[in-house]
């Protein structure tokens, strides 16, 4: 190989190792939220949102009165709070033992029996338990709290999944992606998907995290049990290859600058 060729096949070397690099690049764009957002702007969002309640979701049911006797048969929680010597109160409502609402949206309560849940808010429920407590004149002070134990969201990325717990029964997906943490940077922000279970059906939809318009879309507001699937952006791909590539150049180029330098000095 004279020296020419040799030259020439580093300069090759050099300009597709330039190229593999250039293509890997993310720019700003590919990784802000809220590009079309302006300083001060506002977006009206759903305020009136509730949970509701769905078949395999997970109920904290307590009621109470001023005669804690009287109350006791109606909570699962008394039973528990004698084997485990654990305090239960309506500040604690983890320590409880939750109702498994069924497949066809039914809980079983102690002497109230079978009551119909599914499509409920928490708020609907309370009140529809105080209403047949009072009715079946079991209590006439009942007071009656209900919560959600098993709210969560998952988020599957190509870095990990994440199991984020709601406590405050309302996330919207931003806020998932926040707490959920770790996810990197590179991700397609204008196709994270929610996967959401709808009666018998899986709904797929994507969502433009670029875009301001992503307030107004439903599935913003993420229910329990949804799935946040996020993509890598074609360029971390690129860019993971690139990497090797470069190392392989750089070795490569190396070998050539020795070979053509041994080359010189036999000359």
């Amino acid at each position: 190989m004279n020296m020419s060729k040799c030259l020439f096949f580093r300069l090759w070397l050099g300009v597709f190792a330039m190229a593999a690099l250039f293509a890997s690049c993310v720019t700003h764009k590919d990784i802000t939220y809220l590009q079309d957002m302006e300083h001060d702007s506002t977006v009206l969002l759903d305020n009136n949102y509730e949970a509701r309640i769905h078949p395999n979701d997970e109920l904290i049911i307590f009621v109470t009165s001023s005669d804690r006797g009287l109350a006791d048969p109606f909570n699962l929680q008394s039973t528990y709070n004698r084997n485990t010597g654990s305090s239960y109160s309506m500040q604690n409502p983890e320590n409880g033992i939750g109702y498994l609402v069924d497949i066809n949206g039914y809980i079983d309560m102690p002497i109230l029996g079978a009551i119909h849940v599914e499509g409920m808010t928490r708020l609907q429920l309370q009140d529809t338990i105080t209403n047949l407590l009072l009715k079946g004149g079991y209590l006439e002070d009942a007071v009656v709290m209900v919560r959600f134990k098993n709210y969560k969201v998952f988020i599957k990325s190509a870095t990990g999944s994440y199991t984020v717990t709601v406590t405050k029964e309302r996330i919207t997906l931003l806020e998932a992606l926040s707490q959920a943490g770790s996810i990197s940077a590179y991700t397609k922000l204008n196709k994270v998907g929610v996967l959401r279970e709808e009666g018998d059906h899986m709904h797929l939809r994507y969502l433009n995290l670029k875009s301001k318009e992503v307030f107004n879309d439903p599935f913003f507001l993420l229910q329990q049990n949804d799935v946040v699937l996020l993509e890598p952006l074609r360029a971390t791909r690129i860019k993971e290859n690139a990497s090797w590539i470069a190392s392989y150049v750089s070795l490569t180029t190396s070998l050539i600058s020795i070979v053509t330098l041994i080359i010189t000095l036999t000359k």
